[in-house]
């Protein structure tokens, strides 16, 4: 039970959503016009403090020069875990399409020409393997974000963990092959 302004309401949502009805029709009309809000807020609290505006700008200013000087802003730094869970699949696809060949290792030893100049079987073979790696790398990696929000005794949880554990162990495994 919770208590506000003399009423008391079964729920939070209850009471947010008398709260919300209360609103006069102006700001009904604002907050949905502007539905993703300005600057990181319900457009209505924005407009009634327009310095959030200018916070919000000097703040992407500073996450910009960080960028440029640095390479990468705070925000990295507050969950390194969950941008690189992030960004590492676009950068691998990106690698798998973009690459101008393939790791050695790619290849059988045992079936390469002795000049190490594989014919176009050895190749097509070699870069079919190397992209099935890769993708499981990004898989495991999209994994790790829906893994941490889903209840660990699930079916779900144990698959997306092999999935990231998996995709892990590769990563690892040819960290070094992870060139263009």
């Amino acid at each position: 039970m919770i208590e506000s302004n003399g009423k008391k309401y079964d729920s939070m949502e209850e009471m947010f959503n008398e709260w919300d009805s209360q609103k006069n029709w102006l700001e009904n009309f604002i907050d949905n016009k502007f539905s993703n809000g300005i600057a990181d807020y319900r457009a209505t609290y924005t407009l009634t403090h327009p310095w959030k505006i200018l916070e919000y700008i000097w703040t992407h200013i500073e996450y910009a020069w960080e960028r440029i000087f640095k390479g990468y802003d705070r925000r990295v730094i507050w969950s390194i875990d969950f941008y690189l869970a992030k960004m590492m699949p676009l950068w691998i696809r990106d690698l798998k399409e973009t690459k101008h060949g393939v790791p050695i290792s790619m290849f059988d030893i045992n079936t390469l020409k002795k000049s190490c100049d594989p014919d176009n079987d050895e190749m097509e073979i070699a870069e079919e393997k190397f992209n099935n790696i890769l993708e499981q790398i990004a898989i495991g990696f999209e994994c790790y974000e829906e893994f941490h929000n889903t209840i660990p005794s699930s079916e779900k949880y144990k698959e997306l963990e092999l999935k990231f554990n998996n995709g892990f162990k590769l990563f690892k495994e040819h960290f070094s092959s992870l060139w263009d």
